[in-house]
Parts: C-alpha cells; sequence; structure tokens
C-alpha cells in the first residue's frame, strides 16, 4: 500500500458531517436483507460479496453490525471527481462507518473482472487515534491523517479493519475503474 498524497482541503465538512448523520447498511443485518442488494449483483452493477467475506459472515451470524456502509446515493451531493484519479476513468466511491467496537472482518476484495486495472483508494476521513486500526497484508496502519490518500498495491491482498477507540471512524473508499470513452 503506498501513499498517493494527501487530500484533506479537496474534502468538503458537509460530507463529514453527512457520513455522521446517516446510518447506511448495517453490515451484515440490514444488507443480506435488502433484495435490491442480489438484483445489482446480478444486473452487474454491484460485485458479489467475496466468499472469504461471506464465510465470515455465515460463521458469526447476523445478530451484530459490524460496521456501516454509506454508498454514494445515501448523500445529497455528488462528489467531485478525486484529483488523484486519472481523467479518463470512471469511479464509485463509498464511506464505512465504524462506531467503537464494531469492525470489518479479514476479506479480498472481488476485482471487477472487465478491468485489470482499476484502481482501489483508502482515504481516512479523521486523523488516526488510538484504537483505530486499518490492516493489509501483514501491516498495520496507524498514525495516518485526515485525507491521506492511499492506494492498494494488490487488490487481492488481505485487509480489514477495526474501531476499539472512543469515537466514530469514517473512511472512504474510491476506486476507479473503465475508461469514461467507453
Amino acid at each position: 500500500m503506498q501513499l498517493v498524497g494527501n487530500y484533506k482541503n479537496w474534502f468538503k465538512d458537509e460530507w463529514i458531517n453527512q457520513a455522521l448523520s446517516i446510518n447506511g447498511y448495517k453490515v451484515p443485518f440490514d444488507f443480506f436483507k435488502d433484495t435490491k442488494v442480489f438484483e445489482e449483483e446480478e444486473k452487474g452493477i454491484r460485485q458479489p460479496m467475496d466468499p472469504s467475506e461471506l464465510a465470515v459472515y455465515d460463521v458469526y451470524g447476523t445478530d451484530c453490525t459490524f460496521f456501516h456502509l454509506l454508498e454514494a446515493q445515501l448523500f445529497s451531493f455528488e462528489l467531485d471527481r478525486p484529483p488523484w484519479i486519472e481523467s479518463n476513468k470512471k469511479f464509485t466511491w463509498w464511506i464505512t462507518k465504524m462506531y467503537p467496537g464494531q469492525f470489518i472482518p479479514a476479506h479480498q476484495d472481488v476485482i471487477k473482472k472487465h478491468d485489470p486495472n482499476s484502481k482501489r483508494y483508502w482515504i481516512p476521513l479523521f486523523d488516526w487515534e488510538p484504537g483505530h486500526i486499518f490492516m493489509y497484508k501483514k501491516n498495520a496502519f496507524i498514525g495516518y491523517k485526515a485525507g491521506d490518500v492511499f492506494l492498494y498495491d494488490d487488490l487481492r491482498a488481505w485487509h480489514c479493519g477495526i474501531n476499539i477507540g472512543t469515537n466514530v471512524r469514517l473512511i472512504m473508499q474510491v476506486t476507479s475503474y473503465g475508461d469514461i470513452y467507453d
């Protein structure tokens, strides 16, 4: 995983305030109950979860909320093109919200089969604080700053996150793919 740069000045307070005020999908509890999720998978709009994630949810059940998934359509704004995304690429984004005690199980992301050149970016929206942990491959990331943009060097690498701190943790994920001219 490599640091692309810090883009804190690009982020708007409105985005963070909205993310703090909405809950989104409670994963896995709400996520697997919403039939729209499965319809979107069938139509190719949404990537299916990787079996490594599904296995974790099967083991632990769906009676607790691991984290909150805040997808783009839940927000009242459109995200400007991130300055680190190539101008000819399409992009999608979401925010992961974790209250203290919540986590994202270790998993591998699904790669869009039609675009082996997809890129995934991990962006904390708050400065690191004790108990906010992100693991990627064999490394634990701490000490990051709000607006740091990290590029996954391997989309299939095992990764996970946990909030064992005392405040909400917000992480934006951005994926670039395809070509806007296609």
